[in-house]
């Protein structure tokens, strides 16, 4: 996995990574212990002699440095303190959960909306399942290994056998009194 080769990594090494790297007050050697990198791949980065970092290398530097992931990666998010990783991973945690939840879109709307009728009903099923499919492809966005599959359909129910209705024996009603023969 390599990171877009659009971006000319000489420039960003010298001009983004290692004035920040200074700024944080961080040696290479502290960098890499930080991020989990050799000493050397960074100094490569800064003297700009890194063509093409993998996003295995960048990521956890990026995280380290407390900077959005360079290129077109999708979302970028950044918090005082808080890794632009660890802020991806909650909030894909957080529309899971969202989008598990509306698995049944029917069963929701009933819940939440209490539809009066049945074109109502349909209304707020098709609106629960619209945000539970922009939150699956949020999620899908955040975290592509996710496995979603999970989450587009309904949870089965379990079945419970139906109950036939089977007649009782005719009773014949017996008379309070004994019936004499006529005769």
């Amino acid at each position: 996995m390599t990171a877009p080769s659009s971006l000319d990594w000489a420039y960003w090494g010298r001009l983004i990574a290692r004035p920040t790297r200074e700024r944080l007050g961080l040696s290479r050697r502290q960098l890499a212990r930080k991020a989990g990198v050799s000493a050397d791949s960074i100094l490569h980065l800064e003297l700009g002699r890194t063509r093409h970092p993998t996003l295995r290398f960048l990521r956890p530097l990026c995280n380290a440095l407390d900077l959005p992931l360079p290129g077109d990666e999708g979302l970028y998010m950044s918090l005082d303190g808080v890794s632009a990783d660890a802020l991806r991973r909650v909030v894909a945690a957080a529309l899971h959960e969202f989008a598990r939840r509306r698995r049944d879109a029917e069963r929701f709307a009933r819940m939440i909306y209490l539809p009066s009728d049945a074109t109502r009903l349909g209304l707020a099923t098709s609106i629960v399942a619209a945000e539970r499919d922009l939150a699956c492809d949020l999620v899908g966005l955040l975290c592509p290994d996710r496995d979603l599959t999970e989450l587009s359909a309904p949870p089965q129910r379990p079945t419970r056998p139906r109950r036939t209705f089977v007649p009782a024996p005719p009773r014949h009603r017996i008379p309070r009194h004994p019936v004499r023969p006529h005769g």
